[in-house]
């Protein structure tokens, strides 16, 4: 009977193990005899695995293709970026921050968790509008969302210094750091995907109208999805700035 269980959670975990275990073992043997280069190389991938599955976390349980995303990881990055970077600099290159942030610079976990909470809000801000819609109509608000977001961020120089890049955010992002924000992500995805809310995302990406006449919320189980896909997505933002030691709005755009 020990074994039967021992086995039971063994597959319902196998997912993240498959996955999970091989980034480990990349990560040990870079980690001990790679270079510095073959380390930052695979640093940036685990970076960029967080951003991948936090695309999978709404694209892949609801069907709907967003091209926006990589927003969510720009207003992370950025918020990430103000509350941590040169304080020297920033009361007079960026003068249209809020004092809070203009005169001050915080903890960088602390900064790490505020600015993922702020891609979340704004990914609920957006989606309660745009989860009304399906398909295609969804997709290209999605890519309109995007749109704004670089254009405002792109000439508000007084906050974001318009296109010019941002120096001297911290870098501590470093192969193990990135290594534990990629197994978070996968995890964070595995449980969402296991929940009753992923699984009637599925469901409603599979037959609409059966979901719906089972009683499924497609606008509902789309924003929670669309949310917490926005929070992965913003960590893998803060992850990004923190690795490269600057930011510029281009880095979040159709590239």
């Amino acid at each position: 009977m020990q074994k039967t269980g021992a086995i039971a959670v063994l597959e319902k975990l196998w997912p993240v193990l498959v996955l999970g275990v091989p980034l480990v073992v990349l990560v040990v043997l870079a980690d001990s005899y790679g270079s510095v280069m073959v380390q930052r190389t695979v640093t940036d991938g685990l970076i960029k695995i967080v951003l991948v599955v936090g695309l999978y976390i709404f694209i892949g349980n609801s069907g709907i293709v967003s091209f926006g995303h990589i927003g969510f990881a720009g207003i992370a990055g950025y918020f990430a970026t103000w509350m941590t970077c040169c304080a020297m600099m920033k009361p007079i290159t960026m003068t249209g921050l809020p004092d809070f942030l203009r005169l001050e610079t915080y903890a960088l976990w602390t900064t790490a968790l505020v600015s993922v909470a702020a891609a979340g809000l704004a990914a609920l801000v957006i989606g309660l509008v745009l989860m009304r819609l399906s398909g295609l109509a969804a997709s290209i608000s999605t890519l309109a969302a995007l749109f704004i977001f670089h254009a405002v961020y792109a000439n508000w120089d007084s906050v974001t210094m318009g296109r010019a890049s941002i120096v001297g955010v911290p870098t501590y992002v470093a192969v193990w750091v990135a290594l534990a924000a990629a197994m978070l992500a996968i995890v964070v995805a595995w449980v969402y995907q296991i929940s009753s809310f992923g699984l009637a995302t599925r469901a409603a990406r599979d037959d609409e109208v059966a979901a719906q006449a089972s009683g499924i919320s497609l606008y509902w189980n789309r924003l929670i999805a669309f949310v917490i896909s926005g929070m992965v997505v913003g960590l893998g933002g803060v992850l990004m700035v923190h690795f490269l030691g600057t930011v510029s709005v281009n880095a979040f755009y159709l590239n």
